[in-house]
């Protein structure tokens, strides 16, 4: 059954009220909206570049004409070419069609950020609401009054519940029509894209008859003018055209002289000598710490790849493969703030400054650390690298043997690291999805969470969106085959390992 989207966020329906409304229908029918826009889009440019290849294709049956200057050749092949018919053509499919579907697309982007907007209003509401409830029943039990007067922090806490109560309720309010009028007008979108592309077919068409006709009425005797003589008599209800063109004379003369070929003696070789094979070659293929957060990947010793091992460890440590709707659940602003700090300092083993971090800041840092990179994570040649072996390898273990040996060529210090970073958080999120009946993340629900920033070149770019899909079903897919993806390159783990961490001393006991 597919998950609902507050379930992605790690929360259950029950946690809606009167102020949250529920939006899950028309968020959903916002996302089939969508995919049916994508699909189309796909499709259209499908159209489009058959189109374009059949151009080329016509253009090229026309050059082989270009030295035959009889007017009946020019004239056909000039109507064939048709190069101002077939751009024109090309330019209304894209202004007409395209270009309709694509700014429909790229308002999609900013509704979305509105939806996540209103999710993170929603996870804030419900957390004020809950604290704000303890802080008001545990003053209530100390004063033994529920009327007695609020102390400072209650105060605090009503007025904090109240403006995100306010908030949650304004966004609700402008989200609901918003989805509406998206999904109407992605609605109007794709009738009018299927109509129009109709209509640039009628346009070419006709345009490619004018410039035929006039040469059609003059044909005399040929194959042309029999064809076009059948066509006529079917549309007449006088019966269907003939299936073939006649033969003409001097095919069957041709036919006539491959039947009768001269009778020759029979030929004995002598015996074949032996050579020298002529050989193919095959062409052979030939630390200072600084800051965490945006700074260069420089080798696989850096801070940055250090921080990560450490955050991930931490992770586990922590409780987070139980952690329901982890990495989705933001972490405190001003913890994440100071533990930030900190790692950027490097003034501390990142160990030491992330053993006692809450498990959901350590998540929110963790993402932050693929987001703030100064370059993109995996370059843009390794990516489309990946997409290829996702596309060309049906077999998963083809796949996974495929993405090692694409990371086995790393040749720089930065994509070495990289190369050594990625199967890092696979294994590690393989380790979360395996445990999704309890902590409620699929693979296909971390893809979501970490595509945008590992596959995607400028995830801020709103015409990203439009390949956000096909990066989260890789992603999906790298997660999927974490384990044969590491199962096939056991040595480079061996030799790349980043120097052990220094271990922390156990915590002093509790003060009773």
């Amino acid at each position: 059954m597919e998950e609902t989207m507050y379930q992605k966020l790690g929360l259950a329906k029950a946690e809606m009220d009167e102020n949250t409304g529920d939006l899950e229908d028309e968020v959903s029918r916002f996302r089939s909206s969508v995919e049916q826009l994508e699909q189309l889009c796909d499709q259209v440019e499908r159209v489009r570049k058959a189109e374009s290849s059949v151009d080329e294709a016509y253009e090229g049956l026309a050059n082989l004409y270009e030295d035959e200057h009889d007017g009946d050749t020019e004239v056909v092949a000039a109507a064939l070419r048709a190069r101002d018919i077939r751009v024109e053509h090309a330019h209304l499919v894209r202004g007409w069609v395209l270009d309709e579907i694509s700014a429909t697309l790229e308002n999609s982007a900013r509704v979305v950020a509105v939806v996540k907007e209103r999710n993170d209003l929603v996870l804030d509401y419900f957390a004020r609401k809950r604290k704000f409830d303890h802080v008001e029943t545990r003053a209530a039990r100390a004063k033994g009054d529920p009327s007695a007067k609020l102390d400072e922090s209650l105060s605090e806490r009503r007025a904090k519940f109240e403006h995100s109560k306010d908030a949650v309720r304004a966004m609700t309010e402008y989200l609901a029509p918003l989805l509406e009028n998206f999904v109407a007008a992605a609605t109007q979108c794709r009738a009018d894209a299927l109509r129009v592309l109709a209509g640039t077919h009628l346009v070419f068409t006709r345009a490619m008859a004018d410039r035929v006709d006039p040469w059609a009425k003059t044909v005399r005797e040929s194959p042309v003018r029999e064809l076009l003589a059948q066509v006529a008599a079917a549309r007449r209800g006088e019966g269907p055209p003939r299936p073939t063109a006649p033969r003409t004379e001097a095919f069957k003369k041709l036919v006539l002289m491959l039947e009768s070929p001269p009778r020759l003696a029979t030929y004995n070789p002598p015996p074949k000598g032996g050579g020298p094979v002529a050989s193919t070659t095959r062409r052979g293929s030939t630390a200072t710490r600084g800051a965490v957060y945006g700074a260069a990947l420089a080798a696989i010793s850096s801070p940055p790849v250090e921080a990560l091992a450490a955050l991930l460890e931490a992770l586990s440590n922590n409780g987070a493969l139980d952690r329901q709707g982890i990495f989705r659940i933001p972490g405190n602003s001003d913890e994440v703030d100071h533990l930030k700090k900190r790692l950027d300092d490097a003034c501390e083993p990142p160990s030491s400054v992330l053993a006692d971090a809450d498990v959901d800041d350590l998540a929110t840092l963790t993402k932050m650390w693929f987001r703030e990179r100064a370059d993109n994570f995996l370059e843009p040649v390794l990516q489309d690298a990946l997409r290829d072996a996702s596309n060309r390898c049906p077999d998963d273990v083809e796949f996974a043997i495929a993405v090692g040996d694409l990371l086995d060529a790393a040749n720089t210090p930065s994509t070495k690291a990289a190369a050594f970073c990625l199967p890092l958080l696979l294994g590690f999120l393989a380790r979360v999805a395996d445990n999704a009946a309890s902590n409620m993340m699929t693979a296909e629900n971390l893809a979501i969470c970490f595509a945008p920033n590992i596959l995607l070149r400028d995830p801020d770019d709103p015409a990203a969106m439009i390949g956000l899909q096909p990066a989260i079903s890789l992603m999906e897919r790298l997660i999927l085959n974490a384990n044969n993806i590491t199962r096939q390159r056991p040595d480079h783990f061996q030799q790349q390992q980043p120097p052990p961490k220094p271990v922390r001393p156990p915590p002093p006991p509790p003060r009773l």
